[in-house]
């Protein structure tokens, strides 16, 4: 690998790198959705007081800090300092007077009155997102001349891509002024010294500034600043003298600083303490490497061909004590953010902690870029080439939309958060960062998909109770796209505020939702029953069926979702405050296994009555089911249709529905009831509805064959004759129910 400017001019290479800076900085700037404000929610606050106070205490905004940011900040005495390191505010402190002044001189605009009344908003966040993008545009440009002491001008120009589109660059240092933009910057520069040294050892003394300014950047650059100390102690001995001279400045105002404010050479946040030999360690390691959250090769697969970069060097006897210091340099930053008890990185995208170490994994991919993008090609060359150049794309693509999913969607910044009761905070449950059903980078393409919550009621009362319950539950769209939803209920149970449409106005309570769910939002649905109805004894009132629809028939990933509703009735009161008591049900999302869920006693599985703890199948009485009727040698339980059965199966089975039918309407019939109709048996499914037409009598079973799929499943029976009120036919009854066919028993027989 040759190391020269390939007989380019410094100025008309310097130009150049003025205009990738350019480039990358519009690029970035083109799409600013993404803020990820986190560690760095003081850093314009905390420049703007040093320029404005001349101090670094955060005392002007002690009136903005909401109790959920305490830990944002540090009280020292009677001020407030910020948590996190103040390297990035110092850095920028320079372009923020700049900006302040010209605010005032053109606009009449106090950049720091406005700062110290106004808590973080889109203004500020689009001052730290430019900043954060210039920083970053800024490394961009110092890499391509950094590229052009090995490479071609295409080389390097492939490789500030890689840089700028394919790592956590783009994703995470560009979106925010987290410590990770500077570190990069301060990095790359005393590398790019370390290289320069390799032919004039004078060269070497400048790193130890950059080194300096990037330990006070972020606490972690320890390692390279330990690690190419004694590179410099090993290899430039007479240099080492001045390489701590230029550090020396950066190194005595930080511990005067430090000392003066906490009596410590140290700030709290740069404790050694803070890593340890945690019970989680051996999972951190695995996980900050590839999990599919935080994997660094699953965020950015292209780094694996650094570790090619390093066995090509070495296969052709190149491998220097530079590139060892730079891959030992990046083992130990692995090890050590591995060794914070916070190592998935809180509320960040993808390998955050691995950002400082971006130039150092470009550095050893090096050899590989130069194989990929080779300066002369003959047939032979162009073969072997072809080797690389696969591989290489082909990674580099993926890493691609990897960051481009974090620079450009919103929604990977809020997977962090989780989402309301359904989906906990990634703190709370950092095992979230393993989940492959739910990976960050998946964030804002997610199908439509339809959840509940509560997933079961469980309603105790006391016999007698007059009054009209009124109860809710929540729909939630899980997913990143719209949804359209209704809701069906059994007749005894009513939806409160919402008007059924004209096809709904049957038996069926039914809820239209008329207004579609956003993606990853929610919806709440009241309800109502009477429960003085129901005499002393456990009750099952059926279920609601949520179904759900995209707009435009987008598939869904969950097209319904079911939650039974049960009610104890008590003879006496309990012991407890309130005579009314809902239990919704602690079970896993579509499994109803909750404790004191309960059955109808005239659905049978496999001829026995269903028992409270099953877990295998179950089945309840959905839309268009009206109570179990009694007489005293007889049941019935009367339907409109359409009817909804719901019946849960824990696999995939076979099953036969036997039905014992009581009654049948008839239009022909003075009384509306008929000697036979036809049933349509139908299982709703996501790929059309299968089902079968019967002949059906009464006194007589019908059986139809049906393919369950785990989960629930929605059987839809309808009579070819439709519906009927008796109070149409004879006044007398004053039963206005619409009834279409009625069930003394159903059977769910296995295979």
């Amino acid at each position: 690998m040759r190391r020269s400017m390939i007989t380019r001019p410094w100025l008309q290479e310097g130009v150049l790198a003025l205009l990738v800076c350019i480039g990358v900085f519009a690029l970035y700037m083109a799409d600013r959705d993404v803020v990820q404000r986190s560690d760095s929610i003081w850093t314009l606050q905390v420049a703007m007081s040093l320029i404005r106070e001349g101090n670094v205490n955060l005392d002007e905004i002690e009136h903005l800090i909401l109790p959920s940011q305490a830990g944002t900040v540090l009280r020292v005495g009677d001020h407030l300092y910020p948590w996190f390191p103040l390297g990035p505010s110092l850095l920028i402190t320079p372009v923020m007077a700049l900006l302040d002044l010209v605010a005032r001189g053109v606009r009449s605009f106090d950049l720091y009155l406005y700062v110290t009344q106004n808590p973080p908003d889109a203004l500020l966040g689009l001052i730290e997102l430019t900043l954060a993008c210039g920083i970053v545009a800024l490394t961009a440009g110092v890499l391509y001349l950094f590229g052009r002491q090995f490479l071609t001008r295409g080389q390097a120009l492939l490789l500030v891509f890689v840089f700028a589109f394919c790592t956590s660059a783009w994703s995470t240092a560009s979106r925010a002024l987290w410590q990770h933009g500077p570190s990069m910057l301060l990095l790359l520069l005393a590398l790019f010294c370390f290289v320069r040294a390799e032919k004039d050892a004078a060269k070497v003394q400048a790193a130890g500034l950059f080194l300096a300014l990037a330990y006070v950047v972020r606490p972690t650059n320890a390692i390279p600043v330990m690690v190419f100390t004694l590179y410099v102690l090993w290899i430039y001995p007479r240099m080492a003298v001045r390489y701590l001279l230029w550090a020396a400045p950066v190194a005595l105002a930080f511990v005067a600083y430090n000392w003066q404010l906490y009596g410590s050479i140290l700030p709290p946040y740069f404790a050694a303490g803070r890593v340890s030999l945690h019970a989680a360690l051996g999972e951190a390691l695995l996980g900050n490497l590839i999990s599919p959250s935080r994997g660094l090769f699953v965020y950015t697969p292209v780094f694996l061909l650094s570790t090619l970069g390093v066995y090509l060097k070495r296969r052709d006897g190149a491998l220097t004590r530079l590139d060892l210091a730079v891959l030992g340099t990046a083992l130990f930053h692995w090890a050590v953010i591995s060794s914070h008890w916070l190592w998935w990185a809180g509320h960040s995208y993808g390998p955050r902690l691995f950002t400082d170490m971006v130039p150092f994994f470009l550095y050893l991919l090096i050899p590989v870029i130069a194989k990929v993008a080779p300066n002369r090609e003959t047939p032979a060359l162009r073969a072997r080439t072809w080797r690389y150049a696969l591989p290489f794309w082909l990674l580099a693509g993926i890493s691609f939309f990897m960051h481009y999913q974090g620079a450009t969607q919103p929604a990977t910044v809020r997977w962090n958060w989780g989402f309301e009761d359904v989906v906990p905070n990634v703190d709370q449950d950092p095992a979230r960062v393993w989940d492959w059903s739910d990976p960050q980078f998946w964030r804002g393409l997610r199908r439509a998909r339809i959840g509940v919550r509560p997933e079961a009621f469980v309603v105790q009362t006391v016999a007698g109770q007059p009054d009209v319950q009124e109860l809710s539950l929540r729909l939630y769209n899980l997913g990143d796209r719209p949804l359209h939803w209704r809701a069906l209920a059994p007749a005894a149970v009513n939806f409160v505020s919402h008007t059924a449409p004209d096809q709904f106005q049957l038996a069926t309570s039914a809820a239209p939702g008329s207004a579609p769910i956003a993606g990853e939002s929610s919806r709440e649905l009241a309800f109502k029953f009477d429960v003085s109805r129901y005499p002393a004894g456990p009750h099952s009132l059926g279920g609601i069926l949520l179904q759900a629809t995209a707009p435009g028939g987008a598939p869904l990933v969950q097209e319904s979702a079911v939650v039974p509703l049960s009610l104890l009735v008590e003879h006496e009161p309990q012991a407890r405050a309130d005579p009314m008591q809902i239990a919704p049900a602690a079970s896993q999302p579509n499994v109803p296994a909750a404790a004191g869920l309960i059955s109808p006693v005239d659905i049978l599985v496999d001829g026995q009555t269903q028992q409270p703890n099953a877990t295998e199948m179950r089945a309840i009485f959905g839309a268009g089911w009206h109570d179990l009727e009694r007489s005293e040698t007889d049941r019935w339980r009367w339907a409109a249709s359409p009817a909804y059965l719901l019946i849960y199966s824990a696999a995939h089975r076979r099953i036969h529905l036997h039905m014992a039918v009581a009654a049948v309407h008839s239009p022909a019939s003075a009384n509306g009831q008929g000697d036979r109709g036809t049933l349509r048996v139908t299982r709703a499914a996501p790929q059309g509805e299968s089902g079968a037409n019967l002949v059906i009598a009464p006194r007589e079973r019908a059986e139809a064959t049906l393919d369950l799929t785990a989960g629930w499943n929605v059987v839809v029976l309808d009579l070819a004759e439709g519906n009927y009120r008796p109070v149409d036919l004879d006044p007398a009854t004053g039963d206005s129910r619409l009834l279409s066919f009625a069930l003394s028993e159903v059977d769910l027989v296995t295979e």
